[in-house]
């Protein structure tokens, strides 16, 4: 479905952050994406599973949400930062 290839996306952002600092395993590093929350993404980053992250870590799944319905960017990333 749609909403599944979102949340692969969102996924794959997040592998392609970890790529950015060098290693699939290390701790990851913004990209520089231009974000854009529609409603239902900032709905999900209100959700309480969120609220104790460190501010780092929120702009890292605003990264990822703001960019997550772009389902072409997720290879994209992936083939510019996991070589």
């Amino acid at each position: 479905t749609i909403a599944f290839a979102k949340m692969l996306n969102h996924e794959v952002i997040h592998i392609a952050q970890s790529c950015n600092r060098g290693k699939i395993n290390l701790p990851p590093k913004l990209l520089g994406l231009k974000s854009y929350l529609n409603k239902e993404n900032k709905y999900y980053l209100s959700n309480k599973i969120y609220s104790g992250l460190d501010k780092y870590t929120k702009k890292l799944e605003t990264e990822a949400y703001g960019n997550q319905d772009n389902l072409k960017l997720g290879a994209a990333l992936l083939k510019r930062y996991c070589r």
